[in-house]
């Protein structure tokens, strides 16, 4: 059975995202294994990232990938917000959804997201007082790690977490899943180096 897809106006289709080519026919067409594919998108998944991200706003969701036969208040919140607005909903069962996200816990949802403004370590220092606690970091290089230390930093009250671009690894989705939303509440800040 192919998946149900929403698009843009609530009209459904089969088989994929509709596409229109150069000859003006509307083909299916299945995001890539990265699900997005341009230096402006990213792909956020699992259940509380995405939650977190709603909680944020949605006005950067490009796309919504739904596993079928989910109806936890997520989904139905999912359902409710994108089912007939402009964002393409993706209602796939969960063999297609695996195969489209790789080997990652997605827990039946995945959304591409614009990328938002990169906050700088300038924009966090112009900002500091008294009380406010910097998490640094150098040479994490598990996503899971780093993560682990936006959620930390999260409930320690931390105002952002500062790390190197060259020696570190970057605010990756699996960092984000693992960070079960903290990434949307903490500035994580690539820096060119801690000296």
């Amino acid at each position: 059975r192919r998946p149900v897809v929403r698009t843009p106006g609530g009209a459904e289709s089969e088989g994929g995202t509709r596409k229109v080519d150069s000859t003006g026919d509307a083909t299916p067409q299945w995001p890539t294994r990265a699900v997005g594919g341009t230096m402006n998108d990213e792909l956020i998944y699992g259940q509380h990232p995405v939650s977190n991200l709603l909680d944020s706003g949605t006005e950067q969701v490009l796309e919504v990938w739904l596993q079928s036969g989910r109806d936890n208040k997520l989904a139905q919140r999912l359902r409710k917000h994108f089912d007939a607005g402009p964002v393409p909903l993706h209602v796939l069962p969960r063999a297609r959804l695996d195969e489209l996200l790789g080997d990652v816990r997605h827990q039946g949802v995945a959304v591409r997201v614009r990328r938002s403004e990169e906050v700088t370590l300038k924009s966090i220092l112009a900002t500091v007082s008294d009380d406010t606690l910097l998490v640094l970091l150098d040479g994490v290089q598990d996503p899971r790690n780093l993560g682990a230390v936006l959620r930390s930093a999260d409930a320690a009250g931390a105002h952002a977490v500062v790390y190197p671009r060259s020696r570190g690894v970057g605010l990756t989705p699996t960092a984000r899943k693992t960070a079960s939303g903290a990434a949307e509440h903490v500035p994580a800040v690539a820096v060119a180096n801690l000296a």
